[in-house]
């Protein structure tokens, strides 16, 4: 495809908007170059107005400190933030999948 017209562009975020089954709350862009957020202004009118107020980009040469004061992330003790540790969280997941493997055996015989 060497042009993107409008059209087919409204119809592809239109689609994307439509069909995610999630609730966004904010979406946080890392290390985004310098045109990011001006490529986000020449797509803004196919987007839902919702969705573009909740991006935030954030450069690359952005430490872990001020990232820290910008937002607040969720991050392990292991980072400095107020979660568990990493490998506890990952034990976590792994206890969390195996309980739920029932399930994706079950879906998988429905194919």
């Amino acid at each position: 495809m060497k042009t993107l017209r409008p059209s087919v562009l409204s119809v592809i975020f239109n689609y994307f908007q439509r069909a995610a089954p999630v609730k966004l709350r904010t979406i946080h862009i890392f290390n985004s170059a310098y045109w990011a957020p001006k490529l986000l202004q020449m797509v803004s009118p196919f987007i839902d107005s919702k969705i573009v107020e909740q991006i935030v980009f954030y450069p690359r040469n952005l430490s872990l400190e001020e990232l820290r004061e910008r937002c607040r992330l969720p991050l392990p003790s292991d980072l400095g933030g107020e979660l568990p540790s990493v490998d506890v969280l990952q034990e976590r997941l792994i206890e969390k999948m195996e309980s739920i493997s029932a399930y994706y055996e079950a879906e998988e015989l429905q194919r």
